[in-house]
């Protein structure tokens, strides 16, 4: 039901010498009343003051908060990332500089990696395991145990193997669970019987690795 649903709606018109003309009815803000019984320009007047005092309010926690956060503002940098800017710096400095979300380029590195192993069988398998990224970070020079410990697996390109009487490369994976930060995973298939000679066989490959600042 809306709310004009009680009230029949008309147009008065007053009789003139040129015809009939539309009337319209003057009145003021400060004459209309409104359902809580105050008038129209007390209500937008009561807007007014509402919406200042939030605006103060609000100016206040903004006052407070840059006065406890020691002038240190936020923003956005150029590369649309968060962070905060130092009082009386103009760059943004992000709030995690090298997170998942934001990969710089700058923060893969490439590890060459060679192993070999043996294995005898039917048809048998050889799985080879790389360090773990926490490890390659330090073969790499990194001193920073947060940023070892932080270091991950993210790729591997460029595998070759040498592998007499093994079929070729079955199995290519990093496991993100063993170790830290994970290792890269390479299993080569034989193609014949090794029951009696076993052999040896060896792959090389370019692991990447993420290493935060």
């Amino acid at each position: 039901m809306s709310i004009l649903s009680g009230y029949k709606r008309f147009k008065k018109y007053l009789r003139t010498a040129d015809g009939y003309r539309l009337c319209s009815e003057w009145t003021k803000s400060d004459s209309v009343e409104m359902a809580d019984g105050k008038t129209l320009q007390e209500t937008v007047s009561d807007i007014g003051d509402a919406v200042e005092n939030a605006q103060n309010e609000i100016k206040n926690v903004q006052d407070d908060l840059h006065v406890s956060l020691g002038g240190m503002t936020f923003g956005v940098d150029a590369a649309g990332r968060y962070g905060y800017i130092k009082a009386g710096a103009d760059t943004v400095t992000p709030f995690k500089k090298n997170d998942w979300g934001t990969l710089s380029s700058e923060n893969i590195k490439e590890y060459t990696w060679t192993s070999s192993g043996s294995t005898y069988g039917k048809n048998p398998s050889l799985t080879f395991r790389s360090p773990s990224a926490g490890q390659i970070a330090t073969f790499l020079g990194v001193k920073d145990p947060v940023a070892g410990a932080a270091a991950k697996i993210i790729g591997i390109k460029k595998i070759t193997s040498s592998r007499p009487g093994f079929g070729g490369i079955s199995t290519v994976s990093i496991d993100p669970n063993t170790g830290s930060g994970g290792t890269a995973v390479i299993t080569l298939q034989s193609d014949g019987d090794l029951t009696t000679v076993g052999m040896s066989a060896n792959v090389n490959a370019i692991i990447l690795v993420y290493i935060p600042s």
